[in-house]
């Protein structure tokens, strides 16, 4: 601290008064006032002292001025000395409001004010204190004191306040006896109660009493020094709201490392546990449906096993019913042609021999022979549907109706009947099982008509998975009751002697579309005709023949 006495001419040596020739050179060691002291030493002091020393007279003028505070400046000491002192900060001729040199000449006190100062770059806190002489105000001493570094930490002391007071985390300070301190905007939110509200509380008005002793624990953690990381529990907010945070408690220490309090932050780990709740459910669910996967596998498993067996036995009907057509082809046909023969020779050697009965009863034994192989060769031809049918290939249909019409020419012809079509396309197929089929189609539009000339007509429509097919005839038409029933087999609707048929052609009709993957159907009124539809997959593969 600079000692300046107002009671002698101490000062005058400073450059405020007229130096009397007695006191100029003062014994060594000999001070004002009877003191002892070393006038060179504390020249060599004042200048080279930390802070910037500054005396001035009554009217602001500069007398002294420690070399230390030039140097800043980039000068000597005698470039300032007789300017005014707000020269140094103020470019204006007058001294500025804040200057404290001007309070202090309006009170004699001491004053300190804290600015920037331009010239010397950095803030600095300014001590003015009076000098008199005989209770007369002659000056005072300006010392400068560099608080840049001391501001710097505060104005980052006060940026973290601001971050801390209004992040959106929870942070929480508290003392060592749990006692809160700190409350920012983050607190609020989670808990409810406003700073005002929480500080000087304690931290246990958050903690459910069934975790109290959890509470000592923390604490003691911090008394000993050690942080928490992560820690989850529960905290309760002011409308009593369990909620499941995630704590991360450190220590607060002074600058000699002593343990003051400890801070906390705290996240809401709400939404966190609903969804490891949520995962936990569906690794549960999960795991049910692995088992019921599991138990389905082994069902399936059993029912392949079951159809293995299903198609071996299939296989081996198969090939019994491929022996049965076999026989029916050549073990019974045969004798049934010589049962028809010799019935026919017996006619027509005793025709005259005989009575009109027993030609009667001969012709009623051919017909029934003839029917017999009829039904012969339906069978056989139902049977190899599945078994000896061609490979899928392309099949143009109007070709393919072409072909039917010329095979059926002697009947269209003889019944004067008019077959038309719409544009038919290209489908995959195979071609033998559909002329078959249109051509059974045919001759029951033919065979069951009405007086007038039979109309026959086949259009498709075109949808994304199928062909849709329909021939549609002016015939005498079929009940309703009756339209599902005709498709299966030997089902007649009409007797021998009004129409004669073995009753296989619409279930060998459905056998052929049931090979392509389709659906067959009749929309009929009696009396106003029948169409007869039948649908074609867009997406077959050669089956595998059983």
């Amino acid at each position: 601290m600079l000692l300046i006495c107002s009671n002698c001419t101490f000062v005058n040596m400073l450059g405020l008064g007229v130096v009397e020739e007695k006191n100029v050179n003062p014994p060594l060691n000999s001070g004002c006032c009877g003191s002892t002291v070393n006038l060179s030493m504390w020249e060599q002091t004042f200048d080279v002292l930390p802070d910037f020393v500054i005396i001035i007279d009554d009217n602001h003028i500069i007398k002294k001025i420690n070399r230390n505070f030039t140097e800043r400046l980039d000068g000597k000491p005698e470039d300032f000395i007789g300017r005014p002192c707000y020269s140094l900060v103020h470019s204006s001729n007058e001294p500025p409001d804040f200057c404290p040199h001007s309070l202090l000449l309006k009170d004699n006190k001491e004053h300190t004010k804290k600015f920037f100062i331009d010239s010397l770059n950095g803030y600095y806190k300014v001590s003015v204190s009076p000098i008199f002489e005989e209770d007369e105000l002659k000056g005072a001493v300006h010392i400068v004191h560099n608080i840049t570094e001391v501001r710097k930490l505060e104005e980052s002391h006060n940026r973290l306040i601001t971050i801390v007071e209004s992040s959106e985390n929870t942070i929480i300070g508290k003392d060592l006896d749990g006692t809160i301190t700190d409350w920012n905007k983050g607190a609020e939110k989670m808990y409810g109660y406003s700073a005002k509200e929480a500080v000087g509380r304690s931290i246990s008005m958050l903690v459910p009493k069934h975790l109290e002793d959890d509470l000592w624990w923390i604490m003691n953690e911090i008394r000993s020094g050690r942080p928490i990381k992560n820690y989850e529990t529960v905290r309760i907010t002011k409308d009593q709201t369990i909620i499941p945070v995630s704590l991360s408690i450190s220590p607060l220490t002074d600058p000699n490392g002593t343990i003051l309090g400890a801070s906390t932050i705290a996240i809401d780990v709400t939404e966190r546990k609903k969804i490891e709740r949520h995962r936990r459910e569906l690794l549960e669910r999960q795991k049910n449906l692995t088992k019921q996967l599991q138990a389905a596998n082994k069902e399936l498993l059993d029912i392949q096993q079951k159809l293995t067996k299903t198609i071996k036995k299939l296989e081996i009907s198969n090939s019994e019913l491929q022996q049965f057509a076999y026989v029916a082809s050549h073990d019974l046909k045969e004798p049934l042609r010589m049962v028809t023969s010799f019935l026919q020779l017996l006619k027509q050697r005793y025709r005259y021999e005989l009575d009109s009965d027993a030609n009667e009863f001969i012709d009623f034994a051919v017909d029934g022979a003839k029917r017999m192989h009829n039904l012969i060769e339906d069978l056989l031809a139902y049977s190899r549907i599945m078994t000896q049918g061609k490979e899928f290939s392309a099949v143009n249909m109007e070709e393919l109706l072409d072909h039917v019409i010329l095979n059926l020419k002697v009947s269209i012809d003889e019944n004067h009947a008019e077959v038309t079509h719409d544009p038919l396309p290209k489908i995959r197929a195979d071609e033998s099982q559909i002329i078959q089929l249109i051509q059974n189609l045919f001759e029951n539009s033919i065979k069951y008509r009405k007086q007038e000339v039979p109309k026959i007509h086949v259009s498709v429509k075109d949808t994304e998975d199928e062909w849709i097919f329909s021939v549609k005839d002016n015939g005498i038409g079929i009940a309703t009751q009756h339209a599902q029933k005709i498709f299966l087999i030997f089902k007649r609707l009409h007797t021998n002697q009004e129409y004669d048929g073995t009753g296989i052609g619409l279930a060998i009709i459905k056998r052929i579309i049931d090979r392509h993957s389709g659906r067959v159907w009749v929309e009929s009124e009696l009396g106003k005709g029948s169409t007869f539809f039948f649908t074609i997959s867009k997406n077959l593969h050669n089956s595998i023949k059983l």
